[in-house]
């Protein structure tokens, strides 16, 4: 498809107090998840926290969701997610991809309805504190949120957040919908 999304990226501003480095999710677990949720992509926006290199955003503007946003705290990554997003070769349903370079314990989740999608890409604090973000912007706004959790390090966090409920679990991933 002409991009660059393959390997680890050890990148030294990425091994922050906050972040793991980037590595990217196969396509078959991608493929996977978003089968499981089945939803009507157009009435959601995507949000791929860590969002590394792009590719689960490539993936995800495959189906229509409304829009497609990856957040990321390295700017070299960053860089190389909006130039993937740019020359992309494949099918593309969703016309609307961005990327925020942007530390994730800052950003606001858009007030519609959302597929948040996490490929293990905090350390216990950071994703905490996104967790809580969440929770807020639930209350401030109701709304129908799935979150997709993959190579879970952290999933007692969300199995233990009381705005969650399980959908599916298994080895590889978990997915949650949030009660608003």
């Amino acid at each position: 498809f002409g991009v660059d999304t393959a390997g680890i990226d050890w990148i030294p501003e990425v091994q922050v107090e906050s972040a793991n480095a980037y590595s990217p999710v196969s396509r078959s677990i991608f493929n996977r998840t978003m089968r499981e949720l089945a939803l009507d992509c157009s009435r959601f926006v995507f949000v791929d926290f860590g969002c590394g290199k792009g590719k689960t955003l490539l993936m995800a503007a495959e189906s229509p969701f409304k829009q497609v946003i990856g957040i990321e705290i390295s700017t070299k990554l960053a860089q190389i997610a909006e130039d993937n997003i740019r020359v992309y070769t494949g099918e593309r349903k969703c016309s609307d991809s961005r990327v925020v370079c942007a530390d994730a314990r800052q950003y606001v989740l858009p007030s519609e309805p959302a597929v948040v999608f996490f490929y293990d890409p905090f350390k216990l604090e950071a994703m905490t504190t996104v967790l809580e973000n969440i929770r807020r912007s639930l209350i401030a706004t109701p709304r129908e949120v799935y979150v997709v959790y993959v190579e879970a390090s952290w999933r007692s966090l969300l199995d233990d957040a009381p705005f969650l409920v399980p959908l599916k679990q298994d080895r590889w991933y978990s997915l949650y919908k949030a009660l608003s």
